[in-house]
């Protein structure tokens, strides 16, 4: 764990060294817009109370917390806006 100025970050390394995985938090006014988009479009209503972006080597996903229909849940989605599950 590490922690820049208000950024978080968790970082997983291979027992070679490499980093397989980094998890940043991140505000979620900094979400990409088509990200958040596609939290409109799947969940209308929902209020995003979180954000993670998480990479794997070239991958880069966006957890992202929200409130939806008085409930806390998680979603996944990749830059492009498609959910993942």
């Amino acid at each position: 764990e590490s922690q820049d100025g208000p950024m978080r970050r968790d970082l997983i390394y291979g027992l070679d060294g490499r980093t397989l995985e980094i998890e940043e938090i991140i505000p979620p006014d900094s979400l990409p817009e088509i990200v958040r988009a596609a939290v409109v479009r799947d969940l209308p209503g929902a209020r995003v109370t979180g954000v993670e972006r998480v990479t794997r080597g070239e991958v880069i996903l966006y957890e992202v917390q929200v409130r939806h229909n008085g409930r806390t849940q998680f979603v996944t989605y990749d830059p492009q806006g498609e959910r993942r599950e």
